[in-house]
């Protein structure tokens, strides 16, 4: 018994630390496991036109911002259509905006969901998009044309990229039924949610000399998950880190003083039998 005593003690102090540990994980600012986003955000010297924004505090390289405007990331073909009319500037441009925001943005960790991907090990699931943003988006490329409504599982895949399966080539209005709603949440399979601007919601793009407005949000989402303050990033406040250590060691000099009463105990039993013994 003081045995099993002794190790429970021991044991509880790795398991009730784990709790501050998690804590970390939960509010430091964070970036996907994707194919390129880097492992931790920070400042970049420079990213490229669209991507400009996130260049404080970024999840992107220079390099992947550039390729987002003039390569090909995951051989995707935004032009899929183009037999019939090649994507508009103005939809494109949205697009590459909401590249940038995937590749760069560190405040979506708390809409992050684990995924088994070959270019990812994470996505973003109902992120809150701001109706304004959502609408300009929408009416960027409603008179545009696609083959899929849902691009990330709609389309038939080969060595040149995404084609279009057996289904026709259709303006999005069409496609999307002249609904910004059913083209921002569905196009990339439940990304995106349309949330009301009086409501906190993401900006796919923003003037990054004011500082991101998305981080606000992400804080706020945090809070009514139960975290906590957020505004420290990389470590607990302070109630919280000093809260557990006292807890683990109240825990254990608890354990101890029981273990240490009942060999006491034990060892008045075996006194008495060996006294009537006599």
């Amino acid at each position: 018994m003081l045995a099993f005593l002794l190790l429970q003690s021991f044991i509880s102090v790795p398991v009730l630390s784990y709790v501050a540990i998690e804590y970390l994980k939960i509010t430091e600012k964070w970036c996907l496991d994707g194919k390129f986003h880097k492992s931790l955000p920070g400042p970049e010297d420079e990213l490229h036109s669209q991507c400009t924004p996130w260049k404080s505090f970024s999840c992107c390289t220079h390099n992947i911002s550039k390729t987002l405007h003039y390569g090909n990331l995951y051989n995707f073909d935004l032009n899929h259509c183009a037999h019939i009319k090649p994507m508009s500037m103005g939809c494109k441009r949205h697009f590459i905006q909401d590249s940038c925001f995937y590749e760069c943005e560190p405040n979506v960790r708390p809409w992050a969901v684990r995924v088994n991907m070959t270019d990812r090990k994470e996505r973003f699931y109902k992120v809150p998009l701001c109706q304004s943003d959502c609408e300009a988006w929408y009416r960027a490329c409603e008179n545009d044309y696609t083959c899929a409504k849902n691009w990330v599982t709609d389309f038939k895949w080969g060595p040149g990229g995404n084609k279009c399966s057996n289904s026709k080539c259709i303006t999005f209005r069409e496609m999307f039924q002249n609904s910004s709603k059913k083209f921002c949440e569905g196009i990339w399979d439940d990304a995106w949610e349309e949330t009301d601007d009086t409501k906190p919601c993401m900006r796919i793009w923003f003037n990054g000399t004011f500082g991101n407005p998305n981080d606000e949000v992400a804080q706020i989402k945090l809070a009514e998950m139960g975290i906590g303050d957020t505004a420290m990033f990389f470590e607990p406040p302070e109630e919280e880190s000093s809260r557990f250590p006292w807890l683990t060691l109240s825990f254990c000099v608890l354990l101890l003083a029981s273990a240490g009463g009942y060999y006491a105990y034990s060892r008045r039993d075996f006194n008495i039998f060996s006294l009537k013994c006599l």
